[in-house]
């Protein structure tokens, strides 16, 4: 059985989160600076049609790479905010309860799963010519993988308390079903993406739950221990609670620089 604890520690960004939202700050600032530059909307243009996701099949022959490329571009601010708040959010939970690269693996795989769909619906109600960008059916995937993968699993929310994070997610999921139908679309795809990842996790023999329940009780015995140095001092730990500490610090430390860099 899952673990029912809350998340007492603070959440915090593995590098390839760290990765993934500062290409996709580095794709807008671009655009930003380009517009400062020529303020010329036909060679923003130009530039969109090389790295957003086409309607049109020939242009998709042409640019397959935009299948990819479009989730790390956003020309609104709101846009590229929400996405990378929930983003930084919710990878940096999966990251804890998984190693950090599957992040990478979900966020590309939302994205194609999202692009995927965007193109059927574009081609089964023969859509008008347009782009498709933004990160939300790649972030719907990370939300929808880390619900799915531990959906009793509890976080804290100031002035709220400990929710179950599965409640979190919906809230989550709910904003991205707006937008046009074929964007909404895109977002669904990237979310059963998501959710499919983790189904195969669960359904694992002898993994998912054992993985969890090792991770959190780690976790919570290394804040338990930090609690009690804040409160007392360090000099109140035993013997055996420092070395603990150690041991787990160093657990953290050397998985982070294995799956990470």
């Amino acid at each position: 059985m899952e673990e029912k604890r809350g998340y007492r520690g603070a959440l915090r960004l593995t590098l390839v989160t760290k990765r993934i939202i500062l290409a996709n700050i580095a794709v807008y600032v671009l655009f930003k600076l380009t517009w400062i530059v020529l303020r010329d909307a036909t060679s923003i243009e130009t530039l969109l049609s090389w790295v957003a996701l086409p309607t049109i099949c020939a242009d998709l022959l042409r640019r397959p790479w935009t299948t990819i490329t479009y989730a790390f571009v956003q020309i609104d601010f709101l846009h590229l905010l929400i996405n990378m708040l929930w983003l930084g959010w919710f990878g940096s939970m999966l990251s804890s309860l998984r190693r950090a690269n599957y992040i990478l693996r979900i966020y590309f795989a939302g994205a194609l799963s999202g692009a995927l769909c965007f193109i059927l619906y574009n081609l089964w109600w023969n859509a008008e010519a347009a782009y498709l960008t933004g990160a939300s059916a790649a972030t719907a995937a990370i939300i929808s993988a880390t619900a799915i993968y531990a959906p009793r699993h509890r976080t804290k929310i100031i002035l709220i308390g400990n929710i179950p994070l599965y409640a979190v997610a919906i809230i989550a999921l709910i904003s991205f079903t707006t937008g046009t139908a074929e964007t909404i679309c895109a977002h669904m795809g990237g979310a059963i993406a998501g959710g499919a990842f983790a189904w195969k996790w669960r359904t694992s023999p002898h993994r998912a739950s054992a993985t969890i329940r090792k991770k959190m009780k780690q976790r919570n015995r290394k804040n338990e221990i930090l609690e009690k140095a804040r409160v007392s001092g360090y000099a109140s730990l035993s013997e055996s609670e420092r070395l603990q500490l150690f041991d787990l610090a160093r657990h953290s430390t050397t998985r982070t620089k294995r799956t990470l860099i």
